[in-house]
């Protein structure tokens, strides 16, 4: 258990000295995977790969072994944080295609069609028990309560697309 505080005793004649030692992270068990495995998902992260990040960041959690990190505590923050970015960046373009009128009404539902797995990704994956992230978390909660809103947001938009292309093909249909 080199994490832990070494005690030396040694004893000279009658004289007992005592000394503290700790050992540094980099000899520890497991440092080499956590920095790796850390540095990855902070790279990806920077480069708004966010989906892959999230899997280096679970990698970390999930291994109990790695708990005597500094960076498994934050592990867990950071993967709350790409949860959070990735779903802004995917609402960003959600907002961005609902206030475009230029785009084709079909196309407009293909790219809806493409975005609402996102939103659902981020409501089902964000909380995971096993990593012991509840969805009553405080950093958590927010995140889930907008993913939830935009997939809602989603669905209703597509339907509504829907209903317009089906009644402009009707008249199409109707006029022709």
């Amino acid at each position: 258990k080199l994490n832990q505080l070494f005690l030396f005793q040694i004893t000279a004649g009658e004289a007992t000295n005592q000394e503290e030692f700790k050992t540094t992270h980099e000899y520890w068990p497991g440092y080499s995977t956590v920095t790796d495995l850390y540095n990855q998902a902070e790279r990806l992260s920077g480069g708004k790969q966010y989906r892959d990040a999230m899997g280096l960041y679970e990698r970390i959690l999930q291994n109990p072994s790695l708990q005597i990190f500094p960076q498994y505590g934050e592990a867990k923050e950071k993967r709350t944080q790409a949860f959070d970015s990735y779903l802004s960046l995917n609402a960003a373009e959600f907002h961005t295609l609902t206030a475009n009128a230029q785009i084709d009404t079909k196309e407009k539902i293909a790219k809806v069609d493409e975005l609402k797995p996102t939103f659902q990704f981020v409501a089902d994956s964000l909380p995971k028990a096993s990593l012991n992230v509840s969805s009553l978390d405080a950093t958590v909660s927010p995140i889930l309560s907008k993913a939830r809103d935009l997939l809602f947001r989603a669905t209703t938009t597509r339907d509504s697309l829907q209903l317009a292309l089906d009644d402009k093909n009707i008249r199409w249909i109707i006029e022709g």
